[in-house]
């Protein structure tokens, strides 16, 4: 079941009238009272736009942290570099997906998740087997200079 795609059931038809009162009040609470509860209407705007807006933005929020943390790791491991690509890949497929209401996307982006989880799986077992053994058990390519 796709999150983003779960619409409010009014009776016998779907989105009478619902996700308008829901996004109309989430805009009115956040327009005229921002801080008395901000976090409702957040819950409210969401709920009315089937949460695909808010999801894509805090998807590419993340990414946009994944990238920078990428930028970074050139100087760790190869396993890490594609551990991070894949993260910030899988993120920012999610949110096009999200965002576009695309179906084929959002599962692309599910795939790719379930590549980072096998990487990052590996690249666990990697230092724990440093760790245990005091060399390096599994293969992750240093890419800093000794």
């Amino acid at each position: 079941m796709n999150l983003s795609s779960v619409t409010l059931n009014v009776g016998d038809q779907k989105g009478t009238g619902a996700e308008a009162v829901l996004t109309a009040a989430g805009l009115l609470g956040i327009l005229l009272a921002p801080m008395s509860a901000p976090y409702l209407c957040v819950v409210l705007l969401g709920l009315g736009q089937n949460a695909a807006f808010p999801l894509a933005l805090m998807l590419i929020a993340f990414g946009i942290l994944a990238a920078l943390m990428l930028a970074a790791s050139f100087r760790t491991s190869m396993v890490t570099v594609l551990g991070l690509s894949l993260l910030t890949a899988t993120l920012f497929v999610l949110a096009i997906g999200n965002y576009s209401a695309s179906l084929t996307t959002v599962k692309a982006g599910g795939w790719l998740g379930i590549v980072l989880a096998g990487v990052a799986f590996y690249l666990a077992l990697a230092a724990v087997g440093q760790a245990s053994y005091g060399r390096e058990i599994l293969w992750v390519g240093h890419l800093a200079k000794k």
